[in-house]
């Protein structure tokens, strides 16, 4: 496994939760939009009619624009952003989160990655088709790219899209860490693939 980590052509990240901190509280904000607690968030809010739709993001995005303004790097991302760019290797985001909320989080720890595809960009992880559109404009099989990310979501996307998926655990492993190719719980173990 690592030799195959070794040869691969980029490397996509989720954004909260893998790169950056976050509080954001998903019980707390599916009881504000009166979303039940085992539905996932963003589709219930696109299966609501106006006004409530419309509501229910403004409130969401109120959430994580509050988020975004405390976000900092986790543990160790950074300095393995700066190898793999260092490497030469071509970075992506891929994240659920609002353009808004993203690019205030990219902008307050100076973090520049050339291809940013939020929600509104295309349909939101688990389905594939934004990690397939960054290996079209890559020009790079699938096979070779890993997506990295901290849940369910992020692995489902990967394995959806013929990526290598990477779990960042720090805390333990979730009941969902079986759906990933690889599994660390620091950067530094990501960052020592490139020695």
């Amino acid at each position: 496994m690592r030799q195959r980590l070794r040869s691969l052509q980029g490397f996509i990240f989720d954004l909260d939760g893998t790169l950056m901190e976050s509080s954001l509280d998903f019980v707390a904000l599916k009881r504000a939009i009166n979303c039940p607690p085992q539905t996932d968030i963003l589709a219930f809010v696109d299966s609501l009619v106006e006004p409530f739709k419309r509501e229910a993001e403004s409130i969401i995005q109120q959430h994580e624009m509050l988020d975004a303004e405390q976000a900092k790097w986790i543990k160790g991302a950074q300095n393995c952003i700066k190898r793999i760019q260092k490497q030469g290797l071509p970075l992506a985001i891929v994240t659920r989160n609002c353009r808004p909320a993203t690019q205030l989080k990219l902008t307050q720890n100076s973090l520049q990655v050339p291809i940013i595809i939020t929600r509104e960009d295309g349909p939101p992880k688990p389905d594939p088709t934004t990690l397939l559109g960054v290996a079209r404009q890559w020009g790079i099989s699938v096979t070779q790219l890993a997506y990295v990310g901290d849940y369910l979501y992020d692995l489902q996307a990967a394995n959806n899209a013929g990526m290598l998926g990477c779990l960042y655990a720090p805390n333990g492993l979730p009941h969902y860490a079986h759906l990933a190719d690889w599994v660390f719980s620091d950067f530094l173990e990501l960052e020592q693939l490139f020695d």
